[in-house]
C-alpha cells in the first residue's frame, strides 16, 4: 500500500513558522531542532514545507503539540487532528478552512 501524503494548496507551514518561532533566524532555528537539519533548508521551509518527521522535530524543538504542525505541514487536517484542535492557532485554522472553502468550490464547479 502506498502511503498518502496530502499537501494543501495554500501553503500554511511558512506562516505557522513566523508565529511559533518568532524572530529566531534559519540558524536559530536549526540550531534549536538539534541540528536536524541545516539552516539552509529551514529557509527553504518559505516556499516548500519539510517532510513530516522535521514538521515534527520543529515542533518539538517549540514546545508546541505535533499535530499542530502536521496541520500546518499538510500531512493532516484539522479534523484528523481532532482532539487538539482547540490547541491549533487561529491563523492555522483559518487558513484550514480556506483550503476547505476552495476544495468545495472546486468540487462544485466539476459537477
Amino acid at each position: 500500500m502506498r502511503a498518502y501524503t496530502h499537501r494543501v494548496e495554500e501553503n500554511t507551514w511558512w506562516p505557522y513558522v513566523l508565529q511559533v518561532a518568532g524572530k529566531d533566524s534559519a540558524r536559530d532555528i536549526a540550531s534549536k531542532m538539534g541540528g536536524r537539519v541545516h539552516h539552509s533548508a529551514v529557509a527553504r521551509w518559505k516556499n516548500k514545507p519539510p517532510t513530516a518527521e522535521n514538521a515534527a522535530s520543529f515542533a518539538r524543538a517549540y514546545g508546541r503539540p505535533v499535530k499542530e504542525a502536521l496541520v500546518a505541514q499538510g500531512t493532516m487536517t484539522a479534523a484528523e487532528a481532532g482532539d487538539q484542535i482547540a490547541d491549533l492557532d487561529d491563523e492555522v485554522m483559518l487558513l484550514e478552512q480556506l483550503r476547505r472553502v476552495r476544495e468545495r468550490k472546486a468540487g462544485s464547479a466539476e459537477r
